[in-house]
């Protein structure tokens, strides 16, 4: 059986755990950090704990609109987030299907304090995998990873 694809990513930061943490965990704050460049984040609702969720929306340049949903998993406070997420409707109710996008993805962010910088690592999988959705990630995996890559330079800007 083969290890499926992942998005792991790290970025190590000048930022104290506690600013990180905050960027992570805060509304305000996770709108100004969270999604590609050029990208509009508007944080609808954010519930931060274990079975907690947060629905955010992303505003794309052309004009496209998607909801997307959080559910936290597992939080270790300043260290790490686990959490589901996947698109859905407005109201963070109803799965919106994209195939061949994977429907649900598990993500983990994982704090660590070294010295004196913080060491974010990120890793993202399909959860539920189809074949179809497998491919369509591995076929996007560099893209996606820059994205992140962006979103956590962002998220460092915020916390410094």
């Amino acid at each position: 059986m083969t290890t499926p694809p992942c998005v792991k990513t790290s970025l190590s930061s000048p930022a104290s755990p506690q600013n990180i943490w905050n960027a992570l965990s805060k509304k305000e704050q996770l709108s100004q950090w969270y999604g590609p460049p050029n990208v509009q984040v508007f944080v609808a609702s954010m519930d931060f704990k274990e079975s907690g969720g947060t629905l955010l929306n992303m505003n794309m340049p052309n004009g496209h609109s998607m909801w997307e949903k959080w559910s936290y998993t597992k939080i270790i406070h300043l260290h790490s987030i686990a959490f589901d997420s996947m698109l859905t409707d407005e109201k963070g109710l109803l799965p919106i299907k994209s195939e061949p996008m994977p429907a649900e993805l598990s993500s983990l962010i994982t704090l660590s304090h070294q010295q004196n910088h913080t060491q974010i690592l990120l890793e993202s999988q399909v959860k539920n995998p189809t074949p179809e959705s497998l491919q369509f990630f591995q076929q996007n995996l560099k893209a996606m990873t820059q994205a992140w890559d962006g979103a956590l330079q962002k998220l460092n800007d915020l916390a410094k």
